[in-house]
């Protein structure tokens, strides 16, 4: 005969509610014994609630309550402009939540609204991943028609990968066509750019040889073989590319040419991926381009100090002052031209865009939304470009994605007194801190991923030793790929974090997991072969 339970949930149970009661039923055990822990509380609070253990009473809450839901950021409840991406606040939640309803009326009415919603985003995330992660193949297909750049953020996998891993045949079916038709994205091209990268011109010849179609066909990132020969910084290469009839301004889905990637772009980044010894420099690469004719607009321009070509474009059309590149990315060639020429200290070029009305202050969606000009001049150090920039109206701590303000780079990253003092006599301050959320950031983040699933991923083995004694959920599941701390260790590899997690007790499975998110399966997929025979 069972016991009946000593106490009963409420219609809506809360986990956070059931941890303070646990931590406060540590203190009455502790009373009697003081050697009791969190693991006991949380045992003995279980088995007073009717249940055998904690996770147990963990999961019936999750069952009873949307916990596994994303919840919504403080900055999506808000009806003002988001800062680091287009939309209002409000708009991108709703967006994001329908289109991982499948809703396509509401998403083909919100992007209607505001044709730049189909590029707003939060915390790396676009409506497309919602889309594709809960396989609504009509979503995502309306949603790569309307975003030029769909491959630009995203977290852990890309689409074909989550389409791939979760078994949406025909979702993936779908994303590798439309990448590659409207997009010229594909794994066909993945082994020229390979080849190329590893220096192979001799494999390059073969596979051309052998498919001449290579030539022009983009690999996953949309690189085509003159974008590698032009990072990668082979002359040769660019030569022959070009007798063979590869387009030297060919474009990535981008905008980036070749002339845009001479010192490499974001994923590949020249100073860092080239070997050191290679003989051959972005600016003899970007020499060579112009000498077989490769398009020099005006950002390029601005940042290579070709003076008569800035004057002959602005003669052309003044408005391309404030227009940003086609090159839509962080480094030199992409975004304004103001903050292209104040990089490299060219005042005559700075001064000659000030005078066709270049303003400081051109926003660059999801880079720099109050400009990259003065925060350019500040980085690099070149006090009077700065100077004039302030005195012109530029806002006096602009910050860019990822890489502060020009305030803080003053102050910490390249230490310039005197440019901090110029900074704070046009009234510079420090950004103000984002809205806080209503949930607590040392339980979960919006999608619910927890402190203990990054250490999972991380592999840091104390950290997850220290959170479970502060009784972090062993058992937690998140709402990105919907996994245990377990999975999360097993999807990326972290064989010490496996038999860590597994010596706690962590299960091998739940029995609601879905099939794609057991650790055992993680494992599987990525080949994790000593992992999965643990599991």
């Amino acid at each position: 005969m069972s016991v009946p339970p000593l106490r009963h949930l409420p219609d809506r149970p809360s986990l956070e509610q059931l941890r303070k009661q646990a931590k406060d039923h540590l203190d009455t055990l502790r009373a009697a014994d003081p050697s009791a822990t969190l693991a006991m509380a949380q045992h003995s609070l279980a088995q007073e609630y009717g249940f055998d253990s904690w996770p147990k009473l963990v999961h019936h809450v999750e069952a009873v309550q949307p916990h596994r839901q994303m919840l919504q950021p403080a900055e999506l409840k808000s009806d003002e402009k988001l800062t680091w991406s287009s939309g209002k606040g409000s708009d991108v939640w709703a967006l994001f939540q329908a289109s991982a309803a499948g809703d396509l009326a509401t998403v083909q009415s919100l992007i209607a609204k505001d044709r730049s919603l189909v590029r707003a985003h939060y915390d790396y995330r676009k409506p497309l991943y919602f889309a594709v992660r809960e396989n609504r193949i009509d979503v995502a297909r309306f949603l790569l028609e309307h975003d030029f750049n769909p491959m630009d953020l995203w977290v852990d996998d890309g689409p074909i990968e989550i389409a791939r891993d979760r078994g949406y045949a025909a979702m993936e079916r779908m994303l590798v066509d439309t990448l590659e038709e409207k997009f010229n994205a594909s794994v066909k091209g993945e082994p020229v750019a390979a080849a190329l990268r590893n220096h192979d011109l001799k494999k390059m010849r073969e596979l051309l040889d052998a498919n001449p179609e290579l030539l022009t066909k983009g690999d996953k990132g949309s690189n085509q073989p003159i974008h590698w020969a032009t990072m990668t910084r082979q002359l040769e290469a660019i030569d022959e590319l070009l007798r063979r009839g590869a387009e030297i301004n060919a474009r990535r889905m981008d905008g980036a040419r070749p002339i845009h990637v001479t010192n490499g772009d974001y994923f590949y980044r020249g100073w860092r991926d080239v070997p050191g010894t290679w003989p051959v420099t972005p600016g003899n690469v970007m020499a060579h381009l112009k000498a077989r004719g490769a398009f020099i607009d005006l950002a390029t321009a601005c940042h290579t100090g070709d003076i008569a070509r800035v004057r002959e474009l602005l003669q052309q059309d003044p408005t391309l002052a404030n227009r940003l590149s086609e090159h839509d990315g962080y480094y030199l060639g992409a975004g304004a031209p103001l903050a292209n020429a104040a990089a490299v200290g060219r005042m005559d070029i700075v001064q000659l865009l000030l005078d066709h009305g270049a303003d400081p202050n051109l926003p660059e969606e999801q880079y720099a939304p109050k400009g990259r000009a003065l925060y350019s001049a500040v980085y690099h150090g070149h006090f009077e470009i700065a100077k004039l920039l302030l005195e012109r109206g530029a806002f006096p701590n602009p910050p860019v994605e990822s890489s502060g303000s020009a305030l803080w780079i003053s102050r910490e990253w390249r230490p310039d007194k005197r440019m901090e003092e110029l900074l704070l006599s046009y009234g510079a301050t420090q950004e103000p801190e984002r809205p806080k959320d209503e949930w607590s950031t040392g339980e979960h983040n919006w999608l619910r991923i927890s402190p203990l699933h990054s250490a999972a991923r991380e592999g840091d083995v104390e950290k997850a030793r220290n959170l479970l004694a502060a009784g972090a959920d062993i058992t937690a599941r998140d709402d990105h790929i919907r996994s245990t701390p377990l999975a999360w260790a097993a999807k990326f590899g972290q064989v010490k974090m496996v038999e860590f997690l597994l010596e706690q007790g962590a299960p091998k499975s739940l029995p609601d997991d879905p099939p794609w998110a057991t650790p055992r399966a993680w494992a599987e997929k990525r080949g994790h072969k000593e992992i999965a025979e643990l599991l």
